[in-house]
């Protein structure tokens, strides 16, 4: 087990990795370019990757490109399949495409208490350009700690000690994966779903009787909202944006992340007619 290893991140933007897909099916040879990849990626430590690597990568290349329709989502589903990939790859040095229910478990072992050299105290970019190239940034880890804005200001900072990997993350990261494992079965690259498998005899997801604290407004809240946009467009005609953004957070349930401008597409007035 590579416990020494420092993870080296292998997914990048949601923008490239539809590049890198376009590109692989436009090739001849899609395993040399992976192969490419990996080599700069990894560069003097390529020594670590072993003969499966590159179908690995093709095969999770090809489930993030089926979820390129939502940013949010791909962030997710990345997060996890990466997490995957590494500990597959360089804990266990087998194939995430062999892996048994008895694998799964070990894996969301190690997720719950990784080591330290897997862990960040701050959140960093993936990659970084360095003389006008992508390259991955040393300092990203699979897994953080951080603390609220409140307890920094109180003077608390981050610490790898103090790590823990909640349920909630638990359970998207069990939802995450077994649809990664049910996509392999439906594409036929594997026979069943491990993940399917160690859900029905839970060990690990525990059932919270603690009240969730709702944070939403209010009917009546949203109606206040709304009343003060509309009263102060009435008096400045340029606060009409608000009362439309408001509105149609609140009367089409979108997110916030659906209504603003992206490097990927910008909302028009044409989108909501």
């Amino acid at each position: 087990m590579s416990i020494s290893y420092s993870p080296i991140a292998v997914f990048y933007t949601l923008e490239d990795v539809i590049d890198q897909y376009k590109e692989v099916y436009a090739s001849e040879k899609p395993e040399q370019i992976i192969s490419k990849w990996l080599d700069h990626y990894f560069k003097d430590k390529t020594d670590l990757l072993l003969d499966f690597s590159v179908k690995d990568y093709q095969m999770a290349l090809n489930f993030l490109y089926s979820y390129r329709g939502s940013a949010d989502t791909f962030g997710a589903y990345r997060r996890d399949l990466e997490r995957l990939l590494q500990w597959s790859w360089f804990i266990k040095k087998q194939s995430f495409l062999k892996h048994k229910r008895e694998d799964i478990e070990a894996f969301v072992e190690f997720c719950l208490k990784p080591p330290k050299r897997w862990i960040s105290t701050k959140n960093v970019a993936r990659f970084k350009k360095t003389n006008g190239e992508k390259i991955p940034n040393p300092e990203w880890r699979p897994f953080d700690v951080n603390v609220s804005k409140k307890d920094y200001k109180e003077g608390l900072r981050p610490d790898k000690n103090k790590y823990q990997f909640s349920q909630s993350a638990l359970k998207v990261m069990f939802s995450v994966l077994s649809s990664f494992y049910n996509f392999l079965l439906q594409e036929q690259i594997v026979q069943v779903n491990p993940f399917a498998l160690i859900r029905q005899k839970s060990k690990f997801l525990q059932k919270q009787n603690k009240a969730h604290v709702i944070r939403r407004l209010s009917n009546q809240q949203w109606e206040t909202v709304l009343k003060v946009a509309r009263d102060k467009a009435i008096e400045n005609p340029s606060y009409e944006r608000t009362v439309f953004i408001l509105s149609c957070l609140y009367g089409m349930y979108l997110r916030i992340s659906e209504l603003v401008a992206t490097s990927r597409w910008t909302p028009t007035m044409g989108d909501f007619f």
